[in-house]
């Protein structure tokens, strides 16, 4: 969860960036092909293998319920099914000019530079590490008052992309506190309104964790990357175009990823009492 998605996940259930954008022809092919040419595949599978940790999300004492988050997050998040309606929904969003545009910069020498680093970033059980050394280099760039530290913030400024992640953390939450609330499966039934204090409680200290998040995954990601590379990246991801293709991918991601979370939450509660077999 690194770099461009620095538009898409900040914390956990983090990191859309929802823009109304207007409909175009059917592009599907050409459409998966550029989000394969930025490592969205990649993206899609760490997002699924983040549902499934339980740490600082689950009591781990209650083995019972830390099974039933593994289970019902691989049956309600698996990848390429969230791929394929991710791509239905994003289908139209984007030009033919603007698909062209955009695959041209990602088969660029730093394009196809800094979508290996990010891919690399997001590898299956890197997460750990990528906090832990991302934290120390984080420090190291605060102390030396780097001008690196400038541009990251250039890039969550000018995408506004901490409070987007903040409502995207709060909606996806929403849904699923309410899909646990209405499984019938819980001792008492929550309302809207008493769901959306429990959110706006978290509101704070969500904010600082996703803010700090950002910063350290940016830090790893782009540790290898030169400051120009670095200057010459941020400038396509704040033009036009690369606003409209990371605007559209998040939002049909948030779409996705809303529908399943409320499907989540109710079968995260049909699913208790289950033993790890």
């Amino acid at each position: 969860m690194t770099g461009r998605a620095v538009l898409w996940v900040g914390y956990m259930f983090a990191g859309f960036l929802a823009v109304a954008l207007p409909a175009h022809a059917s592009n599907r092919d050409a459409t998966e092909t550029l989000l394969e040419l930025f490592g969205f595949d990649a993206y899609v599978e760490s997002i699924a293998e983040a549902l499934r940790e339980t740490d600082g999300v689950v009591d781990q004492s209650d083995t019972g319920f830390a099974v039933a988050w593994d289970l019902a997050a691989a049956q309600v998040f698996p990848a390429s099914a969230m791929m394929d309606e991710i791509l239905d929904a994003l289908d139209g969003s984007l030009s033919a000019s603007e698909i062209d545009e955009a695959t041209m910069f990602l088969t660029s020498d730093l394009g196809a530079r800094v979508t290996e680093l990010e891919v690399a970033a997001q590898a299956p059980g890197l997460s750990a590490i990528v906090e832990a050394e991302g934290a120390e280099i984080l420090a190291d760039l605060i102390a030396e008052q780097a001008p690196r530290l400038d541009e990251y913030t250039r890039m969550i400024e000018a995408l506004g992309a901490v409070d987007s992640q903040v409502a995207a953390a709060m909606n996806l939450n929403f849904a699923i506190y309410s899909g646990m609330s209405q499984s019938g499966k819980l001792p008492y039934q929550l309302s809207e309104a008493e769901i959306l204090g429990l959110l706006a409680a978290q509101q704070d200290q969500m904010r600082a964790q996703i803010r700090d998040h950002t910063y350290i995954n940016m830090a790893y990601t782009y540790r290898d990357l030169p400051d120009q590379d670095l200057s010459g990246y941020i400038d396509f991801l704040t033009s036009d175009v690369g606003r409209a293709l990371y605007g559209a991918t998040n939002l049909a991601t948030e779409q996705v990823l809303g529908r399943r979370a409320r499907l989540f939450g109710s079968r995260l509660m049909e699913l208790q009492g289950v033993q790890e077999l």
